[in-house]
């Protein structure tokens, strides 16, 4: 039997039905993690960039003039959380980016992040939350990135999140526990931000 405690908690309105014990457990577990995004000084951004709204402005290649890098969810396998940019996605979609006064507003500054895929199969046996991490010395040019919006990204409020940091939330968000509890949560196939804003979060030992 599930106590009530577990399908209504105190501190938040949505309703939390365990289907099997592993869900159940991994409830309690999360919940007893002492962290939330904001004291960690975590923000969750969608990504901005909308690529059938800017299709002029998306090519292949771009010799003559200032262009930055699009990470699409394309550039990383499930299950797999090494990234590789490509100017040429997997299914054939251009990812470099003509930098106008507009398009440069939806990029963010080069940095270290942790990205994850907001669509994953109902039966993706890689988990519901496919991450990766996106570092700034990666082999990836540019000064800013843009970000597919079929992407949430997790970056730091002030700064830069360190490589530590991001390495840590990257592993932690790939854990059976976070697959049992968002499977939990979310309803459907679709991981939106409020889903990883009820997540708890261990302590992350701070470094470079």
């Amino acid at each position: 039997m599930v106590a009530s405690r577990d399908v209504f908690p105190n501190s938040t309105d949505i309703i939390y039905v365990p289907a099997n014990e592993d869900e159940l457990n991994a409830l309690h577990r999360i919940r007893c993690y002492p962290r939330t995004t904001d004291d960690m000084g975590l923000t969750i951004t969608t990504g901005r960039i909308e690529d059938f709204r800017i299709r002029e402005y998306l090519h292949h290649s771009i010799d003559s003039k200032p262009w930055v890098p699009v990470i699409y969810s394309q550039h990383w396998v499930r299950g797999n959380p090494n990234l590789h940019w490509q100017a040429t996605t997997s299914n054939g979609k251009p990812a470099c980016l003509e930098v106008t006064p507009e398009t440069i507003k939806k990029t963010i500054p080069r940095g270290n992040y942790v990205l994850i895929k907001r669509i994953s199969a109902n039966d993706d046996r890689t988990g519901r939350c496919n991450p990766c991490v996106l570092m700034e010395d990666m082999d990836i040019p540019g000064d800013f990135w843009g970000i597919d919006n079929h992407l949430q990204v997790f970056g730091a409020k002030e700064g830069v999140l360190s490589k530590s940091q991001a390495i840590q939330l990257s592993n932690f968000l790939m854990s059976s526990d976070v697959d049992h509890y968002l499977r939990l949560v979310s309803g459907t196939t679709q991981l939106n931000k409020d889903d990883l804003l009820q997540l708890r979060y261990p302590e992350f030992v701070d470094g470079n």
